[in-house]
């Protein structure tokens, strides 16, 4: 075997390797504590740090990160430049917004929906989470 084809062999094992750890490592969120029909949590990202706000039933409640993590997988790419809003085992997606303008991609196969941030200000992605 040539060490070109080797190189190609190697490196595509390594990338196999890499995704299949990264699949292993993602955290799905547990459901909300309360059984939830259903609830829009709005996640804002400024200068590195989250904080939410959740909505249910009209009623609004300001959260911290690790307040966030009761009704959604907030998660940031490598280099920090997307953040990605999850909605939990159980629940569905739908109706994301982002009330900073922020172009908003969704990937259905994994219930979540990401925006890219604009640097060095504030940048806000929500969604509706609704139970299956």
């Amino acid at each position: 075997m040539n060490k070109k084809i080797l190189t190609t062999i190697v490196v595509l094992f390594i990338i196999l390797v890499a995704a299949g750890l990264f699949a292993l490592l993602r955290k799905t969120p547990a459901a909300p504590q309360a059984e939830l029909t259903q609830y829009t949590i709005s996640v804002t990202e400024n200068k590195g740090s989250v904080s939410g706000v959740v909505s249910i039933n009209g009623n609004s409640t300001n959260l911290s990160e690790s307040g966030v993590a009761q009704y959604a997988l907030v998660s940031f790419n490598t280099p920090r430049d997307v953040i990605w809003v999850e909605c939990p085992t159980g629940y569905s997606l739908s109706s994301p917004t982002s009330a900073t303008g922020n172009k908003i991609n969704t990937d259905t196969s994994l219930n979540a929906s990401n925006i890219t941030l604009n640097s060095g200000q504030q940048n806000t992605l929500a969604i509706t989470c609704t139970k299956q």
